[in-house]
């Protein structure tokens, strides 16, 4: 019985990951006897970056944060994980060592399904290493428009394209204003943006006597989005605030 449990448990975490969702019950019951359950405490590495990539991951609950080493051996945080999201797929398609570093956010449920088993499996249904394919490439152009950022953006352009990004996946309507319905640290908000955490505390501040942003507890709400749209929009310069 407990099996027959953590079978549909399985199953209906890969249904959440929009190239398995149009799978039939028997390729997703196929997919998911290959998907092993693990967990990651808040902190725990999932895996660094030049690891072999040997494994597939994908989150049926937690965050976790995609990472690399910036200037001065700064974390950048690249992007942000949540239920439904998959990774590791560069590795695991063309084996070459990790790209990027994953760790996680808080405490994380995953599944976790081997190189060998995932290309049994593509080369059974090939239509997902099409739809995996188009995701990359998703990927590629959103690191692109990152790079762009934080080449050419000040630093409060930097913050404000940060804050105004985490709305798509974490924004709540609020009688305030919009709730980004995520926990993050000083620390965290200052690798999302690729600057020293000096900087983004004192950008950070400035949005608050602003009136653009307050903190709820943990949480930011966004009072003036478009301050921090025009904010954006303003003529760059590279480097200063």
């Amino acid at each position: 019985m407990r099996m027959k449990i953590q079978e549909a448990e399985k199953i209906r975490a890969l249904r959440s990951v929009p190239i398995f969702s149009q799978f039939d019950e028997e390729e997703l019951t196929n997919l998911a006897e290959i998907a092993k359950p693990s967990l990651y405490k808040k902190g725990d590495w999932f895996f660094s970056r030049n690891d072999v990539g040997a494994y597939l991951f994908v989150i049926q609950k937690g965050l976790a944060r995609v990472v690399v080493e910036g200037e001065e051996s700064r974390e950048v945080t690249l992007s942000i994980l949540h239920q439904g999201d998959f990774f590791g797929e560069m590795s695991i398609l063309d084996g070459k060592p990790r790209s990027a570093s994953v760790v996680a956010q808080e405490d994380c449920k995953a599944l976790v399904i081997t190189r060998d088993n995932f290309l049994k499996f593509i080369k059974q249904y090939p239509s997902v290493g099409i739809k995996i394919l188009g995701i990359l490439c998703q990927r590629l152009r959103k690191t692109n428009q990152q790079i762009e950022t934080l080449a050419f953006f000040r630093a409060e352009q930097k913050v404000a394209d940060v804050l105004l990004k985490l709305r798509e996946e974490y924004g709540k309507k609020q009688d305030e204003g919009l709730l980004l319905d995520i926990e993050l640290t000083h620390s965290e908000i200052a690798s999302l943006s690729g600057m020293a955490r000096e900087t983004s505390n004192r950008i950070f501040s400035r949005f608050i006597k602003r009136g653009w942003i307050q903190r709820v507890g943990k949480k930011i709400m966004l009072l003036d989005q478009m301050a921090l749209y025009k904010e954006i929009h303003k003529e760059s310069k590279k480097g200063g605030e």
